[in-house]
């Protein structure tokens, strides 16, 4: 699978950064995890380490995770809805 056309790491720092100030907007806590939330969190000098490993075919970030806390669960499922993102059923249903 080729890399092309595929979002760059700023486009998905840039997605993740936006959702969480509109989910704050919204009174909904988000907050990045996982491989792009450490890449945020990192100083410069490791970000571009972490930017060289090329892995994945070219690909840095192949998803963006959020948690929140369980207060805001029925509200989750509809504010991304409504910013265009489709649920995937089997992830709701494990989670």
């Amino acid at each position: 699978m080729s890399a092309e056309g595929y979002p760059t790491p700023e486009e998905f720092v840039s997605e993740a950064i936006r959702l969480v100030e509109e989910a704050e907007e919204n009174g909904i806590t988000l907050r990045i995890m996982g491989a792009l939330g450490i890449f945020i969190h990192s100083p410069p000098e490791y970000q571009n380490l972490y930017l060289r490993f090329g892995r994945l075919e070219g690909k840095v970030f192949t998803d963006i995770d959020f948690m929140s806390l369980s207060k805001f669960r029925k509200n989750i499922p509809k504010f991304f809805t409504e910013r265009g993102y489709t649920a995937d059923m089997m992830v709701i249903k494990l989670h």
